[in-house]
């Protein structure tokens, strides 16, 4: 039997933060929990073996749950747990394999799972819905978000980095709304279209995923604040990438593209367009005509760039800049200056010799 003064003293301690109107019950863990006999816990942070031996047996949690650098192995210490009303964070959990233990959890704030070297999977999360923030970061071992198949909303950031071992995004399937989406130096993942059913997002950042060689099947999203996609060596075209408008920038930078796609979707960007560091990009042959820029489009460092055509022939901006890009003909480049219509400001520089250039005739 636990007293509120061993619960009190195990707040002063820093292992179990303090009780909100905790009363003392006596039961045996295990046994079945109802709002009747649970008690309500404020902020709770597990470190040690003592933090979880001076757990309730029936507990809610009003605050966050926090179990950091902790000895488990698996959460069946908290098998009696109702809800976390603030965020669920598990994080530098080196012996932790497995969150079986959480049943049917509730969590009303953010989930962070972080740090924890062992840990294979998320199953035990099956009845999270909702959440304020997903972070899901640096644990070597994990294969598979499925655990989180239900999830379906998230207002803030959906965070995916730095998982080595997870080779896709199965589990995120219900996942329709979410703040800001970062996928992030996931080294096995192959592709994105476990987000089939994503439609609300503010900004997408794909970045650093070393075989990620698809972005297609997120039929859904449509428009986004801001586009990154940066440094993936293996993404050789955007083939599939449905976003018709973005209000903000779109950089695409430093990944494996040898053309853009077959027709980009994109239609209007709010700010800047930038596409560089591609070193077998032959073309820009993917931009749609239709395309109005409202700030600058960066052509730069693409060292196989060859063709720029369809800038001639509809795309607009406020301002076009094509810098360093060696195999484009410096008469393809210093043609471009004639469309003022399209662009009024045109920086051209440091780009290929002069040669005969049959694509700049009869423009």
């Amino acid at each position: 039997m636990k007293t509120l003064a061993t619960l009190l003293l195990a707040t002063a301690t820093g292992a179990c933060v303090s009780t909100i109107g905790a009363t003392e019950r006596e039961r045996d863990r295990g046994g079945d929990c109802t709002t009747d006999n649970e008690e309500r816990l404020d902020t709770v942070v597990v470190r040690t073996q003592a933090d979880v031996d001076d757990l309730p047996d029936c507990f809610s949690v009003d605050g966050d749950l926090i179990v950091e650098g902790s000895p488990l192995v698996d959460l069946k210490a908290f098998e009696q747990l109702g809800y976390v009303g603030g965020d669920l964070i598990l994080r530098d959990n080196s012996r932790l394999t497995s969150l079986d233990g959480l049943v049917d959890i509730d969590v009303g704030g953010d989930l962070t799972v972080e740090g924890n070297a062992r840990l294979t999977d998320l199953t035990g999360l099956e009845a999270t819905t909702s959440l304020g923030a997903l972070t899901i970061r640096d644990n070597a071992a994990l294969e598979t978000l499925g655990g989180l198949a239900d999830l379906a909303t998230v207002t803030g950031a959906v965070v995916i980095e730095g998982n080595p071992r997870l080779d896709s995004l199965a589990g995120l399937g219900a996942l329709r709304r979410a703040g800001a989406v970062s996928i992030v130096d996931n080294d096995a993942l192959v592709g994105l279209s476990a987000l089939s059913n994503l439609g609300t997002a503010d900004a997408l950042t794909v970045r650093g995923n070393a075989r990620l060689s698809s972005v297609s099947g997120m039929s859904e999203l449509l428009s986004v604040t801001a586009l990154t996609i940066h440094d993936n060596p293996a993404l050789l075209s955007l083939n599939g990438l449905a976003i018709t408008d973005v209000t903000g920038d779109v950089d695409l930078s430093a990944n494996g593209l040898t053309t853009l796609a077959s027709r980009l979707s994109l239609t209007r960007v709010g700010g800047d367009l930038v596409i560089d560091g591609h070193g077998a990009l032959t073309a820009v042959d993917g931009l749609a005509p239709a395309l109005r820029v409202t700030g600058a489009i960066t052509l730069s460092n693409n060292a196989g760039l060859r063709s720029v055509y369809p800038l001639y022939v509809g795309t607009t901006a406020a301002q076009l800049v094509v810098m360093s890009n060696p195999s484009l003909s410096r008469d393809r480049a210093e043609h471009l200056r004639n469309h003022t219509a399209q662009f009024p400001t045109v920086t051209v520089q440091a780009n290929g010799p002069y040669g005969a250039d049959p694509e700049t005739h009869g423009n």
